[in-house]
């Protein structure tokens, strides 16, 4: 699977603890052994993400820190990749960069959660919706917005909309665009893989 990689999104690896908003609990479903889907700087900032990962799948993103496994909190490269382990189904706590604007506490607390968007006037979003409008394909551009797979898209600039082709009639004339989306409820098949390390100073899992 290609890696979603969006180096633009990363923070310099000076950044101090208070740079940090609050804790946001992705809940990540996989197999003993099986690799999560994700490559780390030695700060423990995201800089991959593998597409049908449970990592991907759970909403982990390029750009967020990962503080804790399990409520257990890391503090290295090593000590993670000891705490993740053999284990199968677990909890991994991350936070996202003040800079970058997100409002993780939304998520965390309401199921639910707005995302502005700015796009050129006339064209569509990257993204693919189902009947259900639920969310089957975000681009990998809009990522660090909050967008996911799985998601549920309810109202676009306040207007609640119902099938995809309603959405589009209000999106595409728009530059300025406000979503809000359903959060997904946290789930994946199991399967079988094993971790690997990447370069060096990062590791893959």
């Amino acid at each position: 699977h290609q890696k979603l990689k969006m180096d633009a999104f990363l923070v310099p690896e000076n950044h101090q603890p208070s740079d940090w908003g609050p804790t946001v609990n992705y809940t990540v479903s996989k197999a003993p052994n099986e690799q999560l889907g994700l490559t780390l700087r030695k700060d423990l900032v995201i800089k991959s993400v593998t597409p049908k990962t449970p990592a991907y799948e759970a909403g982990l993103q390029v750009g967020q820190l990962v503080v804790a496994v399990n409520g257990k909190e890391c503090t290295s490269l090593t000590m993670l990749k000891k705490l993740i382990g053999v284990l199968s189904d677990c909890t991994i706590s991350a936070k996202w960069h003040v800079s970058t604007g997100h409002q993780p506490e939304q998520q965390a607390n309401s199921g639910m959660q707005e995302i502005t968007l700015t796009k050129a006037q006339g064209s569509t979003l990257p993204i693919v919706l189902a009947d259900d409008m639920t969310l089957t394909h975000v681009d990998y551009s809009l990522l660090h917005t909050g967008l996911s797979r799985g998601q549920t898209l309810l109202q676009v600039n306040g207007t609640v909309v119902l099938t995809p082709q309603e959405a589009a009639n209000i999106l595409t004339p728009e530059v300025d665009v406000v979503l809000k989306v359903k959060l997904p409820k946290k789930g994946r098949a199991k399967g079988k893989g094993k971790g690997k390390k990447g370069k060096k100073g990062e590791f893959d899992t």
